[in-house]
């Protein structure tokens, strides 16, 4: 059975610091046990990474960086609308082998924009 719990993450901003995210900001948000940006499953379970839609319905996140010997991630993120009317896009990674792995997302933003990046250590337990 998949864990979700749903924790607030860093995002860093730029070069110059970070900020947290996930909470009132509307950055990408990781299921499973853990504290901060760091997660423990078991193989075979499912990770969630969440990240907000804009108004304009497009993915404000993308992945951009996940070893595949440790995680198998879904090819469609899925949308998923929420009570408040707001959406968020849901991508899924199962644990594949123990040990530790790193999902990085970018954001997708407007030309001329620095994207901001959030990082995500996911430690896979037998």
């Amino acid at each position: 059975m998949a864990r979700t719990m749903i924790a607030c993450v860093l995002v860093a901003a730029g070069v110059a610091g970070a900020q947290l995210g996930g909470c009132s900001s509307g950055g990408p948000k990781l299921s499973g046990f853990g504290l901060g940006n760091s997660r423990i499953v078991s193989v075979g379970e499912t990770v969630e990474l969440r990240t907000p839609v804009r108004s304009d319905g497009t993915r404000q996140w993308r992945i951009s960086s996940y070893d595949s010997l440790y995680l198998g991630v879904s090819a469609t993120p899925q949308v998923v609308q929420r009570s408040d009317g707001s959406a968020e896009v849901v991508f899924r990674a199962t644990a594949k082998t123990p040990g530790e792995t790193t999902v990085e997302l970018t954001e997708i933003a407007p030309a001329g924009v620095k994207p901001q990046m959030a990082s995500f250590k996911v430690t896979i337990l037998e």
